[in-house]
């Protein structure tokens, strides 16, 4: 048999782990009716929250391009804000960096050293953060610095040890 009549078979099983699986194999051979589903499970609020983190992951791991938006309102709140923070890091877009300057800034402590680990991996931010002055084109490094009270050139681990212990924390 060949792939798309297993798929077809899988997709009808009574069981919601198997369909799961079978989807996220059908992705992978570039099916696109199972990437629509995919999208569509992604952004259905009513749909079980591990569900849509393995949707999120596989998406992510395909650098499926017509899910980034919603992955990027995904970061911003809600229970797969982590996770999409972390599938964020997949993909290359011009959104990505000054929403995860915006969550390091962010209230909510959890996200900041995922949204700074998102951020350092960017090469664009690593040579912000690795220029001798300190100093980037876009105030993106100043910012960081300034928000932390740390002076200009900071490591990535000063960094993150003082996003962990929650510096800055009382500041929006």
């Amino acid at each position: 048999a060949t792939w798309p009549k297993v798929y077809a078979e899988l997709a009808k099983h009574p069981s919601d782990e198997v369909r799961s699986n079978a989807r996220q194999i059908a992705v992978t051979f570039g099916n696109a009716s199972a990437l629509d589903q995919l999208r569509a499970t992604l952004l259905n609020p009513k749909a079980p929250a591990p569900e849509r983190a393995r949707v999120l992951a596989n998406l992510a791991q395909i650098r499926d391009l017509e899910s980034l938006p919603g992955i990027l309102e995904l970061a911003k709140a809600g229970g797969l804000r982590g996770p999409a923070i972390v599938a964020l890091g997949q993909f290359d877009d011009a959104r990505i960096a000054p929403l995860m300057i915006e969550l390091i800034l962010d209230q909510d402590k959890g996200v900041r050293p995922l949204a700074l680990n998102n951020l350092a991996g960017r090469a664009e931010s690593a040579r912000a953060f690795a220029t001798p002055d300190g100093r980037s084109i876009d105030g993106t490094a100043e910012r960081v610095y300034a928000y932390l009270d740390l002076p200009a050139g900071t490591g990535d681990q000063a960094i993150l040890a003082q996003v962990n212990q929650g510096k800055g924390q009382d500041r929006k």
